[in-house]
């Protein structure tokens, strides 16, 4: 056995490729050599500059695994090219390991541009966000429409740079179905992009948003002073009662009032308990509603800012119109909201 590994050794120290090939192969497995990787590759390195097929195919296996060197995708798809050229048995093996190289190659690439173009965007968001924020702040001194203007004027940006710069576009239906006069808006929430849409949509827009907002620096006094109506979850009939109180004074002023009647966002698919409060406004404000269905879930995620290239469709319903008993309009909303989001859901999907 000794005299066996002799000779390979003396061969292979000469340099002949084949028997460094052995001799690597001896190191790698163990059975009459100690096992030893990083000689392994040595031996293998040796052997591939003498153009040894067989040694490409393992070097590429050993930069692919990281076993006895540090891994690398670059090099284990460079070694595989090598072995795929030469005809032996590990050719056709070789040529599909290729193939699953680069794949796995660009995948970490593209992961990684991905990432960094997230950051990049975020960043570009906030600081947008903050600059026209803290310019905006003489409007607090000033009437409430001026304020209001400024919300609507950072949320056109926000979609104009959600459009141009992640190519996420949208398209309203439904238009004609907005009557004149003072209304309710109830929609589907399944993202932090709807927000921003009703803002931009309706010059107005007297949103209904849970009091934590106002915590956030700067967009918080703006919403204070562009009277937003607040609702504290944990409030229950106190808090309708000034659910309903501020939605009189935008009813007074003529302003759409948009809830979302899940209170939360909810995940494409999923639906969440529908509250009371946009009953509560429909039968005491004797108003108008209008069920609106979005997919927005689809292109970005629920809990986050992370999104995707598409286009998001926003959809508003026929009005609900006053006079249905407390059963009867929860029931209907919720079966049109429900229904038409499945859809387009679906659309999108598909």
């Amino acid at each position: 056995m000794n005299r066996y590994l002799d000779i390979i050794r003396k061969k292979a120290e000469k340099g002949d490729p084949k028997f460094q090939h052995e001799l690597a192969f001896e190191y790698f497995s163990g059975k009459k050599l100690k096992k030893d990787d990083s000689l392994a590759v040595d031996w293998w390195l040796k052997s591939a500059k003498k153009k040894y097929g067989k040694a490409y195919y393992n070097l590429a296996y050993m930069y692919f695994t990281g076993c006895g060197v540090a891994k690398n995708l670059k090099k284990a798809i460079k070694y595989h090219v090598l072995s795929s050229k030469k005809k032996h048995p590990y050719q056709a093996v070789s040529v599909f390991w290729l193939g699953y190289n680069i794949y796995l190659n660009q995948k970490k690439v593209m992961k990684i541009k991905n990432k960094i173009f997230s950051i990049i965007s975020i960043s570009l968001l906030i600081l947008i966000t903050a600059i026209i924020a803290i310019l905006g702040l003489p409007c607090l001194a000033l009437p409430r429409e001026y304020t209001a203007k400024l919300i609507n004027f950072w949320s056109k940006i926000m979609l104009s740079f959600f459009k141009n710069f992640d190519g996420l576009d949208w398209d309203v239906q439904g238009i004609n179905n907005i009557p004149n006069g003072p209304f309710v808006v109830a929609s589907k929430h399944q993202s932090v992009w709807d927000t921003i849409f009703f803002t931009a949509f309706f010059s107005d827009a007297a949103m209904v948003l849970k009091r934590i907002i106002i915590l956030i620096p700067f967009y918080g006094l703006h919403a204070i002073k562009a009277k937003m109506i607040w609702l504290d979850r944990k409030g229950h009939s106190k808090a309708l009662k000034k659910l309903i109180k501020q939605g009189e004074n935008c009813k007074k002023e003529k302003r759409p009032i948009v809830i979302f009647p899940e209170g939360t966002r909810s995940r494409v698919g999923q639906k969440n308990k529908y509250k009371p409060g946009v009953t509560a406004l429909y039968k005491f404000l004797n108003i108008p509603c209008i069920p609106v269905a979005l997919n927005s879930g689809v292109y970005w995620e629920t809990k986050g800012l992370k999104r995707n290239k598409g286009k998001i469709i926003v959809k508003f319903m026929e009005p609900i119109e006053p006079g249905l008993s407390r059963d009867e309009f929860e029931k209907k909303l919720e079966t049109v909201i429900e229904n038409e989001t499945e859809i387009l859901v679906e659309s999108a999907i598909n």
